[in-house]
Formats: structure tokens, C-alpha cells, sequence
């Protein structure tokens, strides 16, 4: 039975060491993100280290009372949203915790800042590569309870292919580490005879992903970026043995457990960047050359539509210097390499790729002054 509010409340500061907040003002705060919803919570809870977790995440599981895990709020689908209590990991639990030496991974609290581990990163040559328009103030817990991607996820996927291992409060209160192992491995086979929470929810979930694997790959939709539901399909590698036990967490939005800590990949940072943009009469015309300049291995490929390009038009009168009168749709393709002279052959191959089409124009753009006058 769930408990009274006012219970609930003096439960929680017995019990939390972070904040309580079930103040009429805190849950109006807390009942909006990027998106159009607006849910007002039972209340705010902003804990101070795993161990709080821990016992929240006991008590509610005890006192049938939902928990919403909540980042930075920056979703536009309402996912840090919910009539239960909100639990906000970015007020205390936003440390970077460890950089390997060589900055090829980092170890966080699912707090921490996108923007400010690739600051961080960057003084080992490294950065994180998913990255949402929302990159410089969303939350890494956020990223991996939505699997978030951005414009580059083309080239560098979305935040499931970065995720090494995570530290996951389940609802019986107790910590899993998750993480790879070998299908044929002991350290496996010892999880799955187990009678754990872990154990009993894995083994039925090895075997049948196994017996269903034809089903499941038959099924998936065959896509780039995918945000949607669980992904299953990511769990098993049969080619290589491995079983990603993390994995089936990235993507939940927090509905399998709470995460408290991320080992996270990071990768070399890009020697140059340049883009160009090309121009189309039609979203068909545009439409067909995506698969091919995809061939090109671009690191980030998007669309600009009608509808866009006659917002831009009317806040910004210098555009029409920039973009052929009769443009109905542009692509922005973006090439990383190496140097310049690099750059060059990828941005000649694509003015190749589009000539003769029907693309109206291709304006490229290699230094920052240029590219921000694109953007």
C-alpha cells in the first residue's frame, strides 16, 4: 500500500542523505521538460551517491511507489516526465569519476554534463560521440536512459555503441554491475545459475533471444537511428560470443533499473572537419541522393526542408544571398579527416557524386568563418 504524502515525505528524509522536495513549487519545476507535457510529480528526490539510490529504490519497490529518472530534462519526447517521484541525478551525482590513461574511457555518474566530460576529454585527445542538438547541457544518464543520437550518428551511432558497462540499481534495491562477457564464459555461466534478480531475469532473456533471434532480426526496421523500445537485438553478438548484458538497459528510460555509474568509450578527436551544402528543387529529388552520398562515409548527413528554409528566410534576410531562389530542400553533408588535403578529395567526390543531377548548387565550407556563415 502506498503511503500518504506527508508519510512518503518523512519516510524519505529519514532515509535519503540529498534533498527531499515535495513543495508545491519544486513539483511545478519538475513537471515540464523540452517537451510539450506538463506532469506534476508526487516529488523531487536528488540523491547524494549510489547508496541513496540504493534505498530509494527499495522503498519504492516496497511501497508500490514509481520512480522517474530525470537528466538534465532537455528530451523532447516527455521521458523525464511521470506522476511518480522525480529522481534528479544531476544536482550530486555529476563527478567524472576516472579517464583511463590513455583517454580511450571514462568512467561517470550518470549526472555528469555531456558538454563538460568532452572539455574534459579533450586534453587526452578524446571526445564521446553521440551528439544531440542538446550536447552541451544534457546528461549522460539522460543519453543512456534514450539511446540519444545526433547528426553524426551516421558515422559514429548512437549512445548504445559507447556504453562498456554500467552500474544498474535494480528494484530490489541491490547494485549489478553490467557489462560484456563471453557466452561460453564461467563468469556467465555462474550469473544464470544463480537466483538472483540478475540471474532469473538473464536467463530467461539469453534463452530467448536465442530461440527468437530469426524473429527479432526479420523484424527490426531497418534504420540508422532508432530510439524506440528495447533493444533487444543488441544484447547478443553471436559472431564474436559476446553477450552485452548492458546493453538491454540503454534505451529503457530507467524502466529496468537506475543507472549510478557509466564506463563510457571515447574516441580520437577529428583532425579537420568540413561541410558543404547542397541544394535541391524538390525533397524527392534531394531524397534520392542520400543512400549514395552516404557511399562517401560523411559523418553527418541532414536534411533541411521546405518548411525550414522558409522559417530561415524570414529571420534572416542575408539567406537569400546564401540560397538559390527556387531551393526547396538542402543536405548538409559533413567529411572529418586527417588535413585539409583530405577534406578536399572527400568535398571534390561529392561535387562529382551531385554533378549533373539535380542538385541546383554545393557550397562548401572548410574554416570556421565559413561554416558558420553556412549554419
Amino acid at each position: 500500500m502506498r503511503p500518504t504524502i506527508n508519510a512518503l515525505e518523512k519516510d524519505l528524509r529519514r532515509l535519503i542523505r540529498g534533498d527531499v522536495e515535495f513543495d508545491p513549487i519544486s513539483r511545478h519545476l519538475y513537471a515540464t521538460d523540452g517537451s510539450i507535457f506538463q506532469i506534476e510529480p508526487l516529488g523531487v528526490v536528488s540523491p547524494r551517491d549510489a547508496d541513496d539510490v540504493a534505498r530509494l529504490v527499495a522503498y519504492a519497490s516496497q511501497h508500490s511507489v514509481p520512480l522517474v529518472a530525470r537528466g538534465a530534462g532537455s528530451g523532447l519526447a516527455g521521458a523525464a516526465l511521470g506522476t511518480g517521484l522525480q529522481v534528479d541525478f544531476t544536482r550530486y551525482m555529476n563527478r567524472i569519476l576516472e579517464f583511463a590513461p590513455d583517454g580511450s574511457w571514462v568512467r561517470v555518474e550518470p549526472g555528469v554534463i555531456m558538454g563538460e566530460l568532452n572539455r574534459r576529454a579533450k586534453s587526452y585527445g578524446t571526445f564521446f560521440a553521440p551528439n544531440p542538438s542538446s550536447e552541451n547541457y544534457c546528461s549522460l544518464g539522460g543519453m543512456i536512459g534514450c539511446n540519444s543520437s545526433g547528426s553524426r550518428s551516421v558515422a559514429y551511432g548512437g549512445t548504445k555503441d559507447h556504453v562498456l558497462a554500467l552500474n544498474i540499481v535494480l528494484h530490489d534495491g541491490r547494485t549489478f554491475e553490467a557489462g560484456t562477457l563471453g557466452r561460453d564464459s564461467a563468469e556467465l555461466a555462474q550469473l544464470l545459475q544463480g537466483d538472483s534478480l540478475p540471474a532469473r531475469a538473464f536467463r530467461n532473456l539469453v534463452t530467448t533471444l536465442e530461440e527468437q533471434a530469426s524473429i527479432i532480426e526479420a523484424s527490426l526496421p531497418r534504420v540508422m537511428k532508432n530510439a524506440s523500445g528495447y533493444r533487444v537485438e543488441t544484447v547478443l553478438e553471436p559472431e564474436s560470443g559476446l553477450v552485452h548484458l548492458h546493453k538491454i538497459f540503454v534505451g529503457a528510460e530507467g524502466t529496468l533499473g537506475l543507472v549510478t555509474e557509466a564506463t563510457l568509450n571515447l574516441v580520437p578527436l577529428p583532425g579537420k572537419r568540413a561541410i558543404a551544402m547542397a541544394y535541391f528543387p524538390t525533397v524527392f529529388s534531394a531524397g534520392e541522393t542520400v543512400f549514395p552520398i552516404l557511399g562517401l562515409k560523411p559523418t553527418s548527413l541532414e536534411i533541411m526542408d521546405a518548411g525550414f528554409l522558409r522559417f530561415v528566410r524570414r529571420n534572416d534576410p542575408k539567406i537569400d544571398a546564401l540560397v538559390p531562389a527556387n531551393a526547396d530542400t538542402a543536405l548538409l553533408v559533413e567529411f572529418e579527416a586527417a588535413d585539409d588535403s583530405q577534406l578536399a578529395e572527400q568535398l571534390e567526390s561529392l561535387q562529382s557524386l551531385l554533378a549533373g543531377g539535380d542538385a541546383m548548387e554545393i557550397r562548401p565550407a572548410f574554416d570556421a568563418a565559413e561554416q558558420k556563415q553556412l549554419l
